[in-house]
């Protein structure tokens, strides 16, 4: 059998392993600026409650962020 080998550690990987372990994130609205925390794993559309516009669609895994900026990942 062969096995890859691991991937060394870095820098830049040990924050996208953080990142990936949160499930909440802080984002913020691209049209008023508010901002809301979201599940990344959201299975309905999440509307900005100040103006209305489309934060999030559901996309069968991680949630496609469409309307929003990621301000942080939440632990």
């Amino acid at each position: 059998m062969l096995h890859a080998s691991a991937p060394s550690a870095s820098n830049s990987s040990i924050s996208e392993v953080i990142e990936m372990k949160s499930g909440f994130l802080k984002v913020s609205c691209r049209d008023c600026g508010n901002e809301v925390v979201i599940f990344k794993r959201a299975t309905s559309t999440i509307a900005c409650r100040v103006c209305g516009a489309t934060l999030v669609q559901p996309a069968g895994g991680n949630a496609k962020l469409v309307g929003c900026t990621v301000v942080e990942a939440l632990q």
